[in-house]
C-alpha cells in the first residue's frame, strides 16, 4: 500500500509542448519590440548581459505562470536546470534594482497574462 503522503505535492502539469513553443517564441517577440534587442539571438549561448536578463524574464515566467520544473524550463532554452536556478535567484535582485528589467519583465508578465 502506498501511503497517501506519497503523493502531496504531485500536480499534473496542464501545459503541452506545442504551446509551450509558442509561448516562447511570443515571449521572445515581445522581450525583442520593447527592448530592441535580437529576437534570434535571446535563445543563443551568449553571455551579453541583455540577452541574459531576456533569458532571465523567460524563466520567471515560465516557472511562475506555467509551473514547469527547472529540467523543463532548462531544455526549452538549452541550458542547465543549474543555470535555470541562478537566474530566478538573481531575478529577484534584478527586479529590485534595474528599472529596465522590471518595466520590461512588468510589460511581459501583463501580455501573457491575457494569451
Amino acid at each position: 500500500m502506498i501511503h497517501p503522503y506519497v503523493f502531496i505535492g504531485l500536480e499534473a502539469r496542464p501545459v503541452t509542448r506545442k504551446v509551450i513553443a509558442s509561448t516562447l517564441d511570443n515571449m521572445c517577440q515581445l522581450i525583442s519590440d520593447f527592448t530592441g534587442i535580437n529576437k534570434e539571438l535571446i535563445t543563443q549561448k551568449t553571455r551579453k548581459r541583455e540577452y541574459v536578463l531576456a533569458r532571465q524574464i523567460i524563466y520567471k515566467i515560465l516557472r511562475q505562470h506555467y509551473n514547469l520544473s527547472l529540467m523543463q524550463i532548462g531544455k526549452m532554452l538549452d541550458k542547465d536546470h543549474s543555470t535555470v536556478i541562478h537566474s530566478l535567484e538573481m531575478h529577484e535582485c534584478d527586479y529590485s534594482t534595474d528599472r529596465l528589467y522590471k518595466k520590461t519583465f512588468d510589460y511581459v508578465e501583463e501580455k501573457v497574462l491575457f494569451w
